[in-house]
């Protein structure tokens, strides 16, 4: 067990070295001029330049990586903030805690009723509740995520005036974002939940607790589910980090202070610094998930250790 994790943790540092890399060259590539959206556009030439050497941009990329990499082991520091001066890490920090809450939020809200309604169709299999499901879970799948903020901006903002449109700062602003993540994540677990059910609940170990007398909601709950989970788990992981990178367009609908609204407004700004670091933090928090879910699943089933 403690081989398979020290290679998995390994393997997880390989793929942030990577994405760091990747991230780096790519604000290489975006178009646009920092020093120009500092400056304004009637700067001299000289002045831009000026800032330019100053901000380290006329560097080649690879000494602008390995200054990144320095600072961040020797330093603990992403840089500073082109736009604000600030510390990035700063800046993220104090957004975080909103992404955060969102994030968890919409996994506890999918995973409940992803799996309840999962675990509700596979024991309806073909009846009306089965197929309710499943037509749910398509609509869930097939809706755009941007859409459903705007209909429910429109119906429980502008029609009903029951929650506020943007903005933080009580737990009826965290409503709909967290609602509008949460609805394809919900599909995706009902049917994975479903599929998984339905062949655990065919296995002969199903039918022997049935033929020795046990109700059907601990054949259910106690034999069939907690085998058919062990998909769910990874699921579950993948999806946390998903909904940290998928809270950027739900942040920026919602005008919700957090690290996605910080992201798009730092493109925008040409923030180079700031864009590293939110897209670096999405990372760690993907790998680091998705870590746990591999450790949980070796856990539970022995065999993916020697895998």
């Amino acid at each position: 067990m403690l081989a398979y994790i020290i290679r998995r943790i390994l393997q997880s540092f390989i793929v942030l070295i990577g994405v760091s890399i990747a991230v780096a060259a790519m604000t290489q590539f975006v178009p646009g001029d920092p020093a120009k959206m500092i400056l304004g556009d009637n700067a001299s030439p000289e002045a831009l330049e000026a800032l330019r050497e100053d901000l380290g941009l006329n560097d080649p990329f690879y000494v602008q990586y390995w200054r990144f990499v320095e600072r961040l082991v020797t330093e603990g520091s992403l840089g500073k903030s082109i736009r604000t001066n600030r510390e990035v890490l700063t800046e993220i920090g104090e957004r975080f805690p909103n992404t955060l809450i969102l994030t968890l939020g919409a996994v506890l809200v999918s995973s409940t009723i992803g799996i309840a309604s999962g675990v509700l169709a596979s024991v309806r299999r073909g009846k009306p509740t089965d197929i309710a499901v499943l037509v749910g879970t398509t609509i869930g799948l097939s809706v755009p995520s941007f859409w459903v903020a705007l209909l429910m901006i429109w119906l429980f903002a502008v029609k009903l005036h029951w929650l506020p449109v943007t903005g933080s700062g009580s737990w009826k602003h965290a409503v709909m974002p967290i609602i509008t993540l949460s609805l394809g994540a919900i599909a995706t677990k009902s049917r994975l939940t479903r599929s998984s059910m339905l062949e655990v609940l065919g296995q002969d170990y199903i039918r022997t607790s049935r033929a020795k007398g046990l109700s059907e909601r601990r054949v259910v709950i106690r034999h069939a589910l907690r085998n058919a989970l062990l998909p769910v788990i990874t699921i579950i992981g993948l999806q946390f980090g998903g909904l940290l990178g998928g809270a950027f367009i739900t942040e920026t609908i919602f005008s919700w202070p957090g690290v996605g609204q910080l992201a798009v407004s730092s493109i925008l700004f040409r923030d180079f610094p700031v864009v590293q670091g939110t897209v670096l933090l999405v990372t760690v928090a993907f790998v680091f998930s998705n870590l746990l879910v591999d450790i949980a699943y070796a856990w539970v089933d022995p065999r993916i250790r020697y895998s």
